[in-house]
C-alpha cells in the first residue's frame, strides 16, 4: 500500500455514528465486525470504491487481515466501483439492488465484474444487522 494510504478515524457521536461527515466510511466501519473468515473467503479479492470523487479500498481475501480504509491514490484493485454517495447508500440500506444501480448507470463497474457480485454479501450482512 502507498504512504499516501491514510487510515479513517471514526471518532463516534450520542447516536453511534462517525461525526465525521463520511457517510461511506461509517457503512464501512459498520460493516467491519460482520466480515468473519468465512466472508472474506466468499468475496476473495480487492475492490476499489470511488464514491463521490472519494477513494475506498477494500481487501477481503482468506487469511489475511481485512482491510478498509480512505486513500488518497486510488491503488490497484481486482474491481473498481464508481458510483455517487447517495446510489451507494442506498444499496448498503438495500434501498437499492446493485443490479439495478448498474443497469440505471448509476453504477459503474470496472474489472472483475463477478467479484462485485460477490461484495453484495457484505451489503446483506450490513442489512440483515440492522434488522435486529
Amino acid at each position: 500500500m502507498s504512504s499516501k494510504a491514510n487510515q479513517f478515524v471514526c471518532k463516534l457521536n450520542h447516536r453511534g455514528l462517525c461525526s465525521q461527515s463520511d457517510a461511506t466510511m461509517q457503512i464501512f466501519e459498520k460493516a467491519k465486525p460482520m466480515i468473519d473468515d468465512e466472508m472474506k473467503k466468499k468475496i476473495n479479492g480487492t475492490i476499489l470504491f470511488q464514491v463521490s470523487g472519494r477513494n475506498y479500498f477494500f481487501k477481503a481475501q482468506e487469511a489475511e487481515p481485512l482491510t478498509i480504509e480512505k486513500v488518497d491514490e486510488a491503488p490497484k484493485a481486482d474491481v473498481t466501483m464508481i458510483t455517487e454517495e447517495e446510489t451507494f447508500l442506498k444499496i448498503a440500506t438495500g434501498k437499492t439492488k446493485p443490479a439495478v444501480a448498474f443497469m440505471s448507470g448509476k453504477l459503474k463497474i470496472r474489472g472483475n465484474i463477478e467479484l462485485a457480485m460477490r461484495a453484495e454479501v457484505m451489503f446483506k450482512a450490513i442489512q440483515n444487522k440492522g434488522d435486529e
